[in-house]
């Protein structure tokens, strides 16, 4: 018994002279990790924290404490950065519903190529659009005036719906949105 937790007190001194030591080739081990992972490197020091108090709950008897150190905060870095990108951050300025530019706008003749083939079908195109549905216009303004990846405009689109919309849902809408924009210009 005593030997036990006489082993459990050198792991644990082992441990935060690793820790105190800012030098250590395992803190050097974790930067490059945070690095790797691009993550802050200012991070160091909270992995190596957050092991030490994995170290403190871990129940099993710990052979080499650097190396359990090393899987340790690999794991740590591995999780930091799953949650990062679980939780991207939203600006507070972008407006779920995006401002479009509308075949009504006074300034369209500055989207309009000058003599481009284009030019001849605005009336056409301004009549087509009036007549789609508002979610239609929506994805083709994000998808072509706004020039938006199909994974934007379904990241907007989730924003604006209360379901999630998947990036092929997008897609598929926007295609079909495009079939209908082309069938009414006819």
């Amino acid at each position: 018994m005593k030997n036990e937790s006489n082993h459990s007190a050198n792991v644990k001194s082992k441990l935060q002279a690793i820790l105190d030591a800012g030098k250590h080739p395992i803190a050097k081990y974790v930067s490059r990790l945070l690095f790797q992972y691009k993550l802050d490197p200012s991070l160091v020091f909270d992995i190596l924290n957050e092991a030490f108090i994995r170290s403190h709950t871990y129940k099993k008897h710990i052979v080499n404490p650097e190396a359990w150190l090393k899987v340790v905060c690999f794991n740590i870095v591995r999780e930091t950065k799953r949650d990062q990108q679980r939780h991207v951050p939203i600006d507070d300025d972008r407006s779920p519903l995006p401002q479009l530019i509308h075949l009504d706008h006074p300034d369209l003749d500055d989207v309009f190529i000058k003599n481009h083939p284009i030019i001849f079908y605005k009336d056409a195109l301004a009549e087509a659009w009036a007549k789609l549905d508002a979610d239609q216009k929506l994805i083709l303004g994000m998808r072509i005036l706004e020039d938006k990846s199909w994974k934007q405009v379904a990241e907007s689109l989730t924003l604006v719906s209360i379901k999630s919309v998947s990036e092929s849902t997008a897609r598929q809408r926007g295609n079909r949105a495009l079939a209908a924009l082309k069938e009414k210009m006819v």
